[in-house]
């Protein structure tokens, strides 16, 4: 990653809980930006348990996936709903999880486990434009930003550790860095290169209920 692409303002803060990262991420145009994963892995192995898997739901709804990104620990399960009066027909290739499921008609599929860490991409057989993403997190240590483009990762022990920050729009691969926690706690604002929006011209299939 060029460094056009990524900038870094850091500074101890003397407030936050100990241990507490807070973070904020940015476009290059100084624009919020949500849904940004990010994980922390300890540069020397171990640190904390890990997290209890839970279950996730994913919408399918007017030809879209809600959210458009989901974090989970690892060996948590997602269940996707149609909500459409038409049929989805939702799949990944992905290395951490290949799997299809076709559901002709409203209603939820049984778990699907998600055993492997990493980034799973879906989309939809039926409708090509349907996208979403499924972050599965082998550290404990890992978060999506909100709408104002904060996230904050709660008692991380002290420790030198590599920062990994992915967004769908991102230029290039996923950004990795090191970062050390210790004292008081971390703030660190992080400024992004994006891509645009992608332009979406839905099926000819209805989306209305």
């Amino acid at each position: 990653m060029s460094a056009s692409a990524l900038c870094a303002v850091v500074s101890w803060s003397g407030t936050a809980a100990a241990g507490d990262v807070a973070l904020s991420f940015a476009d290059q145009d100084g624009a919020m930006v949500q849904d940004v994963v990010v994980t922390l892995t300890n540069s020397g192995g171990g640190g904390a348990a890990e997290n209890k898997p839970v279950e996730v739901e994913v919408n399918q709804y007017r030809q879209s996936y809600d959210p458009l990104v989901t974090t989970v620990p690892l060996n948590s399960s997602v269940r996707f709903r149609n909500s459409d009066t038409f049929a989805h027909h939702v799949y990944s290739f992905s290395k951490a999880k290949a799997f299809e499921h076709r559901q002709p008609t409203r209603g939820i599929t049984d778990p699907i486990k998600l055993d492997k860490p990493g980034l799973i991409a879906l989309g939809c057989n039926i409708h090509d434009h349907m996208l979403a993403y499924i972050y599965v997190s082998d550290t404990p240590f890992y978060g999506l930003s909100e709408k104002d483009g904060t996230v904050d990762l709660k008692d991380v022990p002290d420790g030198r550790y590599v920062m990994k920050i992915w967004h769908p729009r991102l230029k290039g691969k996923a950004v990795e860095k090191p970062i050390d926690v210790a004292g008081e706690g971390l703030t660190l604002t992080e400024t992004l290169a994006l891509k645009p929006p992608r332009k979406v011209k839905k099926s000819v299939y209805s989306y209305s209920r």
